[in-house]
């Protein structure tokens, strides 16, 4: 079974995005660190055991260029941009053969405020129809998984993908083994509700 591992929520800038998490759910994330080469820079905080909120927002510090900073600016409005599925990359890589799918590793890093470099892999799955609403694949290799490091005091109590093709979206992420979302029919969005000590928000 996979599950969750995280949710990405873009934001154009990112104290605006920290500050808005902060007034739905009373928890303040903390910094996480830039992405070099991606142009952009992050902050986390936990929504339980394995799971977390990764707000990301372009970094100032890096030269703009065609990567994932400016599509979240071309696009300026805060919103869960993507979400992401622990899982093996090899093993990623075995399931998208067996679905006659294409893949894309990607080796990842950042230095922490505390000086720690974690180290880790992104899979994206190719050849598919539908986008952003299919998650991308993270294994964190022998880095501490940031849901242990960051503010806590949030658990994630569902995620709905609206998504064109719902029925076969649904054996898609079957063939993943990934469980515990819910696939509706409709315009593609992806819609979080968060258990926080504000009470239930949704972002």
């Amino acid at each position: 079974m996979a599950i969750v591992d995280h949710l990405m929520f873009a934001a154009p800038d990112l104290a605006a995005g920290v500050r808005h998490i902060k007034a739905l759910s009373g928890i303040e994330a903390a910094p996480g660190g830039a992405h070099p080469g991606n142009g952009t820079r992050n902050a986390l905080m936990s929504l339980g055991p394995g799971q977390y909120l990764e707000i990301i927002a372009p970094d100032p510090a890096q030269a703009p260029a065609d990567n994932l900073a400016a599509d979240i600016l071309s696009r300026d409005r805060m919103e869960i941009r993507a979400w992401a599925v622990a899982a093996k990359s090899g093993e990623t890589e075995r399931l998208a053969r067996s679905a006659s799918l294409g893949t894309r590793r990607v080796p990842m890093s950042r230095t922490t405020p505390d000086g720690v470099r974690l180290e880790w892999e992104i899979v994206f799955v190719t050849g598919h129809p539908f986008g952003d609403a299919f998650p991308f694949f993270i294994d964190w290799l022998a880095s501490p998984h940031p849901s242990g490091t960051t503010p806590g005091g949030c658990t994630l109590s569902s995620l709905e993908i609206s998504v064109p093709g719902a029925a076969d979206y649904r054996k898609l992420i079957a063939t993943f083994g990934i469980e515990g979302v819910d696939v509706v029919e409709g315009a593609a969005s992806l819609n979080a509700v968060l258990v926080t000590p504000n009470g239930q928000v949704t972002i």
